[in-house]
């Protein structure tokens, strides 16, 4: 791997996803050849992510991407009947980002966004994964949106300087690393609240304090059922493996168990989130988030 092919994969990546603009606004789900899927309906998600993932282009300096860019930034003003950590956590990390970048409207989704993101936070100080329209949280914690509510966290320490986004993803982690060595080395991934048990899971545990600051919660974290593991485990790179990417740009999102191309759980190619963030990290300085490199790209020669 060096930085000459990292350059020239981001590049790939983000060419084959610049049709992206949904008829109604903001970022489609896109098909396997690069073009939106009209089956598929709009999703917060995917036009938060594509936000940030084009505000990235525009700050390395790639012609044409801060346009990408605006068009999913661009509202259908359609409201969600729900409220989900998950989703605003990548609205705020698209919103560091195209405030970062410059875009029109940028700062004005970013103001909204603070507020609206922080109503998530729970007694424990972590994430309610769901907020009804009152903004009443559901039972449910889940980890998945905690983590990417840490890199929305650190986005918008690096951008707007406020530590209180550093501590909070700080308390986070120490959260999960508690987790962790409450359970094993196990990472459990759900919850409920105290005295419910769930069907995927074998025992519960209290949940540890993870700093002086937060109160204790109420919320039991489960581990799911063991599984055997294999006699011999399948090798992390495996040479006789077809390509993870797409001859047309994209990558492959979902692989088989014998490591052919599968999309049982990812049809098409609905974003570029996840292989772009794969292909920046290793060309980003330790300690910077990447809205803080994004804001800084020339000057990190990170193309």
């Amino acid at each position: 791997m060096t930085a000459r092919w990292l350059r020239t994969e981001r590049d790939r990546l983000l060419d084959f996803g610049t049709g992206l603009a949904h008829p109604r606004g903001g970022a489609a789900w896109l098909a396997a050849d690069g073009r939106p899927d009209p089956d598929r309906p709009l999703a917060t998600w995917i036009t938060a992510r594509m936000t940030h993932v084009y505000a990235v282009g525009a700050a390395l300096g790639r012609p044409g991407d801060a346009a990408v860019a605006a068009a999913a930034l661009a509202p259908d003003g359609t409201p969600s009947p729900g409220r989900s950590a998950y989703a605003h956590a990548f609205v705020l990390l698209g919103a560091c980002s195209a405030a970062a970048v410059g875009l029109p409207g940028g700062d004005g989704l970013l103001a909204a966004a603070v507020p609206a993101f922080r109503r998530f936070r729970d007694d424990a100080g972590l994430l309610a994964d769901e907020l009804d329209t009152r903004w009443r949280a559901a039972p449910y914690r889940g980890l998945n949106a905690l983590m990417h509510g840490v890199e929305a966290m650190l986005a918008a320490w690096d951008h707007t300087g406020d530590a209180a986004w550093r501590d909070w993803a700080h308390h986070a982690a120490r959260f999960t690393a508690d987790l962790v060595t409450a359970h094993g080395h196990r990472l459990p991934n759900t919850s409920t609240p105290r005295g419910r048990r769930s069907r995927s899971t074998t025992r519960t545990v209290r949940t540890p304090r993870s700093s002086r600051t937060a109160p204790p919660s109420a919320t039991r974290w489960k581990t799911h059922r063991r599984r055997p593991l294999r006699r011999r485990p399948a090798p992390l790179v495996d040479d006789r493996a077809p390509p993870r990417r797409r001859p047309d740009g994209s990558w492959h999102h979902q692989l088989a168990p014998d490591l052919t191309p599968a999309d049982s759980v990812w049809p098409g190619s609905p974003d570029l989130y996840h292989a772009l963030t794969a292909l920046l990290m290793p060309s980003l300085p330790l300690g910077v988030g990447t809205t803080a490199a994004v804001r800084s790209a020339a000057r990190r020669r990170l193309r």
